[in-house]
């Protein structure tokens, strides 16, 4: 009975185990309604199965035994579903609904039906922030951006973005960028995703260049402008990358006046100041341009009838000088403020009356000049300015009067600034101008039995610049100098003597008073120190047919690191072969015209061109000595001579072409050409003949067939290959690599010599280049620009559009662009709003020295809309 009842309880259990393993989910079956873990899930596109899909359980406490599940959705675009098991995959962005409906498995009986809800995201794959072009200070920007998505989309992402910015000075919040000094910054875009904003999917960086903005541009005399802007200008290139343009019909243009000569900066840096080579045409507009800042002015109409106050600035009197032009201290001013007059302007000044209120036991004036004697004296003195003038538009005329007093102080600006004083010591035979000498505030280093000028440069208390140069270049009047050792170093005026070895402390007197010094270093007497030779062996024929022979360059210093200077050469031949009748040594020469170098050159050959003694075959060796400073140093070089004479070795058996430059950077050279010269070879390689040129024909193209443009047809010996003229550019086609072909012009030798070549034979060819090292730079593109400020193509052009050649950026002189929908256009034309301008390309140009000019051209390829 009891082993029957353990069975019974046994088979009970293994069934309720096997009903266990068969429920739609773990867990016991306790409750009637089935109920989802979750009812709400969000999932994301394009990420793995963890984040993309979800598996929907139920509860355990609320599973129903004996039951079926069927899964649906009800959007299948956005969420699939696995009508089995649950499983829930996003496919699409969006929301759905996911159903699951259970009934009993025996009877078809609705046991409860569930739902839950699913939103799908689309987070960003790649994020792109948009170029702002230049931003001004304190100027708000918003910065766009594009992205793609995981799911392939451009739009309609939920994901968060967050901004930062590299350094202080400027702000990004919620993508607005704000910058409140210059410069550049960098901004990046953090793209996160739509359920964490920790989670970085995707990332861009983006450098923006802010500018300042212009407060104001006024004239200030009649070739003086200044700008205030809005922000520190001192670590900028406002000084190097401003333009002035004078506006004429419209357009802004160069007439050379406008050019800016010099510039300054106030202690703020806001406030730049610049003089122009010439004065401003009356009446005229200027545009000022930097970069992609502009400002106006109008330049102020020079009339006695426009000064409206006359100011009399106080001024110095030179006593060294003793009296002092006090018209330049009167300056007449217009309504706007702009100086108009000076004193020194006979039309204004003519109208001037000054009068002298000082102690004249100590000074007075006579006319306009002002005399004082004493230093630290001052006076006070009058002006008045009292005219007549029409007035055109009262139809009167009428007496304007205006005064001012300034006060005159006597002093002795001709004092060296203390710490101001610089010494050099060139050769007492050296002429080497005072600028280029290498100067020392400490002291100077010379060779004992040199003989040394004392040069000096230094500030005056009257210079408010640069340190200047005493009038006499090497100072012999304008001060003493005294040697604290005469036992190393005697100074005779303003030269230096030597006398042994060690330091010497030098004092400099500006008459008794003491205003430097500087120390002495005299280290052993000069001498030569090193020959350094380019080759050790040259090779030569042993006709006249080479005319230049073959050279070795040898370069000589001192021990002073400079320069020596040869005073002779000579050659000994320490071996080579026997001469034979009718035959010579090889003719050496040298050339030591040139300090610091040596050039020796060896010919195969003896006597003039045409009736020469040919050199005797065979390897020669020569000692050379080069003397310099007393000393002799020695270089060996071998001369290799090969026979170029004979019947045999003067058979040609190719013709070779040499061209003088193979190589040639326009950017460095005017007018340039490429000699060229034909020469026959014998078998043994060895130069044995010259064609004349009219024997020959020279064709040159480029490596596509066609002629360059900057060269003729016809050539004979010359290729012009770089051409220019005044106010004419140097054309760019010319830029590339050229080939050279020789052709016999006539029938050269008879058929069956080796030289034999018909008429049009091709001789042989060579290649030259034509190279512009110059850089050229897209400094930034702006997408738009006001069509009513800029209401032409070049100046809107200009306007948005920065390049620079060799680092400095220039105004565009052309542009190649489509306008709306017309075609290709060079020719500067209106523009109105609405239009967009494709420009392919601009044109800048760059001064040459001869007053040509080279016209780059540089692609954009942009668009930029006026509005």
């Amino acid at each position: 009975m009891k082993k029957s009842f353990f069975k019974k309880l046994s088979f009970v259990l293994a069934l309720a185990m096997i009903v266990t393993t068969l429920a739609p989910a773990t867990g016991a079956f306790a409750a009637t309604t089935p109920a989802l873990s979750t009812t709400s899930k969000t999932l994301l596109l394009g990420e793995p199965a963890a984040k993309s899909s979800f598996d929907f359980n139920f509860k355990k406490a609320t599973l129903v035994s004996g039951c079926k599940y069927s899964w649906t959705s009800s959007n299948t675009k956005v969420a699939k579903v696995t009508s089995t098991n649950g499983l829930t995959k996003a496919v699409g962005i969006g929301t759905a609904t996911i159903t699951c409906k259970v009934t009993k498995k025996s009877t078809g009986k609705k046991v409860a039906t569930v739902t839950a809800k699913v939103t799908v995201k689309d987070n960003m794959k790649t994020i792109t922030i948009t170029d702002p072009g230049t931003v001004a200070i304190d100027k708000a920007t918003t910065l766009a951006y594009t992205y793609t998505t995981f799911g392939g989309a451009t739009t309609g992402s939920t994901s968060d973005v967050k901004w930062t910015v590299d350094k202080t000075g400027a702000t990004v919040t919620a993508g607005v960028f704000t910058a409140t000094l210059p410069g550049t910054y960098t901004v990046t875009a953090n793209a996160t995703t739509s359920v964490s904003t920790n989670l970085v999917k995707a990332t861009d960086t983006q450098v923006i260049t802010v500018v300042p903005s212009i407060v104001s541009v006024k004239q200030v005399d009649l070739d003086t402008f200044k700008v205030t802007f809005d922000a520190d200008m001192s670590k900028t290139d406002v000084t190097t990358g401003s333009s002035l343009y004078q506006v004429i019909a419209g357009k802004p243009v160069l007439t050379g006046t406008e050019k800016i000569k010099s510039t300054s900066l106030d202690a703020t840096g806001k406030i730049v100041t610049f003089d122009a080579y010439g004065a401003f045409t009356q009446g005229s507009a200027y545009n000022y341009v930097y970069g992609k800042l502009t400002g106006t002015f109008t330049a102020a109409k020079v009339e006695l009838i426009n000064v409206t106050s006359v100011v009399f600035d106080d001024f110095d009197v030179d006593t060294s000088v003793g009296y002092q032009d006090m018209s330049s201290s009167v300056k007449a001013y217009n309504s706007d403020g702009v100086i108009i007059y000076t004193g020194s302007d006979s039309a204004f000044g003519t109208y001037l009356t000054y009068t002298y209120g000082g102690d004249f036991n100590k000074g007075y004036s006579a006319g306009s000049t002002a005399f004082l004697y004493a230093d630290g004296n001052t006076a006070k003195i009058s002006v008045k300015w009292e005219a007549t003038v029409y007035d055109a538009t009262a139809l009167v005329f009428k007496t304007l009067t205006f005064s001012d007093d300034a006060i005159a102080t006597a002093k002795n600006k001709d004092v060296i600034t203390a710490g101001s004083m610089k010494f050099a010591a060139p050769l007492l035979t050296d002429a080497t101008d005072k600028a280029s000498l290498s100067y020392s505030a400490t002291g100077v280093t010379v060779a004992a039995t040199d003989n040394n000028k004392i040069a000096v440069k230094y500030t005056l208390n009257k210079d408010t610049t640069d340190i200047k140069y005493s009038t006499n270049i090497y100072n012999s009047s304008a001060f003493t100098f005294k040697s604290t050792d005469f036992s190393k170093l005697v100074i005779g005026g303003y030269v230096m003597y030597p006398v042994s070895t060690g330091t010497v402390t030098v004092l400099v007197y500006s008459g008794t008073t003491q205003v430097g010094a500087f120390d002495v270093t005299i280290v052993a007497a000069r001498s030569f120190a090193s020959a350094v030779q380019d080759a050790t062996s040259v090779s030569i024929g042993n006709s006249d047919v080479d005319e230049s022979g073959a050279n070795v360059n040898v370069a000589i210093k001192d021990s002073m690191g400079n320069d020596a200077t040869a005073s002779g050469v000579t050659f000994d031949k320490i071996a080579g072969p026997t001469i034979t009748s009718g035959c010579s040594l090889p003719t050496p020469s040298f050339d030591i015209t040139t300090a610091g170098k040596v050039v020796l050159n060896f010919k195969g050959y003896t006597g003039i061109i045409g009736s020469s003694t040919k050199a005797q075959v065979g390897q020669y060796s020569y000692k050379v000595g080069i003397t310099s400073l007393t000393t002799t140093k020695y270089v060996w070089v071998t001369v290799n001579v090969t026979d170029a004479t004979s019947v045999d070795a003067m058979k040609v058996v190719s013709y070779k072409v040499e061209l003088s430059s193979t190589a040639i950077d326009v950017k460095s050279v005017t007018d340039s050409s490429i000699t060229v010269g034909v020469y026959g070879y014998n078998s043994a390689g060895v130069k044995v003949s010259k064609l004349l040129p009219n024997q020959y024909v020279v064709a040159v193209t480029d490596t596509s067939g066609n002629a360059p443009t900057v060269t003729s047809s016809d050539y004979d010996t010359t290729i012009p290959v770089v051409q220019s003229a005044a106010g004419q550019a140097v054309t760019s086609d010319a830029i590339g690599t050229y080939i050279v072909k020789v052709t016999a012009q006539v029938q050269l030798s008879t058929a069956g010599n080796s030289d034999y070549r018909v008429a049009t034979a091709l001789l042989d060819q060579k290649t030259f280049t034509l190279t512009d090292t110059t850089t050229k730079t897209i400094n930034s593109v702006s997408p738009t620009v006001s069509a009513s400020t800029y209401t032409t193509v070049l100046t809107a052009v200009n306007a948005a559009v920065s390049v620079a050649v060799n680092g400095t950026t220039l105004p565009i002189e052309k542009v190649d662009y489509t306008l709306g929908d017309t075609g290709i256009i060079s020719a500067d034309t209106g523009l109105t709003a609405g239009k967009s301008i494709y420009v392919s390309a601009v044109y800048v140009k760059v001064a040459n020295t001869d007053t040509s000019y080279f016209l780059y051209k540089i692609d954009i390829n942009q668009s930029i809309t006026a509005y």
